[in-house]
């Protein structure tokens, strides 16, 4: 059955040994990279200054590397998923091109449009992975989701012995 009122597939992919770019050194680029610190183990932000979160993370985090400014195209190139969480519009475009043209995966946090996925909002525990999205149309609302999933989801939840139930969850 066909919908012509597509919304976005959820997926998720190993990103353990994918080289990510984050674009920005704010609070938005904070809160991306704060949630990928625990999938990834390569994440170079680039940015003219960094927030003071950002700063701690690289310095006790081996994998979040500080490049500097904004990347060149071949830079980009080199990535396998970019997010561009700049304040500046043009360069977020910029971005957002290269990576449609060369078929990176992009996420850019001012115009849903630009994306090529969105960054869901997810609660974890232990394997047991929950992602969250509306396209981008109501983070308030996804926010408010996780919140709920949080506190129903029992911290120490183990997904130990729950092979074989309803579904595949693969």
């Amino acid at each position: 059955m066909i919908d012509e009122n597509k919304g976005y597939f959820p997926l998720f992919i190993n990103l353990e040994n994918k080289k990510i770019i984050v674009v920005g050194g704010g609070l938005v680029a904070c809160r991306k990279i704060t949630t990928l610190l625990s999938f990834t183990r390569h994440i170079s932000i680039y940015s003219r200054q960094l927030c003071d979160v950002l700063r701690e993370y690289v310095e006790a985090y081996p994998c979040v590397v500080w490049e500097g400014e904004n990347p060149t195209e071949e830079q980009i190139r080199q990535a396998d998923l970019v997010i561009a969480a700049t304040s500046d519009r043009q360069e977020n475009a910029r971005i957002s091109s290269i990576c449609h043209q060369e078929g990176i995966m992009v996420n850019v946090a001012d115009v849903k449009e630009e994306c090529s996925f969105f960054f869901p909002s997810i609660v974890t525990r232990g394997e047991l992975t929950v992602g969250i999205s509306t396209g981008g149309k109501s983070p308030a609302f996804c926010k408010q989701v996780r919140q709920e999933i949080e506190a129903w989801l029992p911290r120490e939840y183990n997904i130990e012995g729950k092979e074989g139930q309803e579904g595949t969850g693969t």
